[in-house]
């Protein structure tokens, strides 16, 4: 892990369409109309494989928002595993904290 909680595989360059797959995620993860549906359609939609690109902070966006399920949670987990271990630069949160916090989501989320 590098100083700011992203893997060493984050540090590689983008390309143009993961970088606008990665504002398209964080815009859906912070917002009020987060969905499973939505979230589903918009990896489809783009293609991406488990591990493609790593997303840790729309996964924490995700963890704030009050919309999210524990079937997003296990979506973006699902897809994104490493986003389970980013941490802020703030604090040093990770997403597990931050779920705890979130009154939407239940101790299975833990598990």
């Amino acid at each position: 892990m590098s100083k700011k909680g992203h893997p060493p595989a984050a540090k590689a360059q983008l390309s143009e369409e993961e970088e606008f797959f990665q504002y398209q995620l964080a815009k859906l993860c912070s917002s009020d109309s987060l969905s499973i549906e939505g979230l589903r359609r918009l990896i489809e939609r783009h293609g991406l494989k488990p591990n493609d690109i790593f997303i840790g902070k729309s996964f924490l966006a995700a963890c704030y928002n009050e919309r999210v399920t524990e079937e997003i949670i296990r979506c973006l987990l699902e897809y994104f595993p490493a986003a389970g271990s980013f941490t802020t630069a703030h604090g040093g949160k990770i997403p597990l904290h931050v779920a705890c916090l979130n009154k939407n989501l239940t101790l299975n989320i833990v598990q």
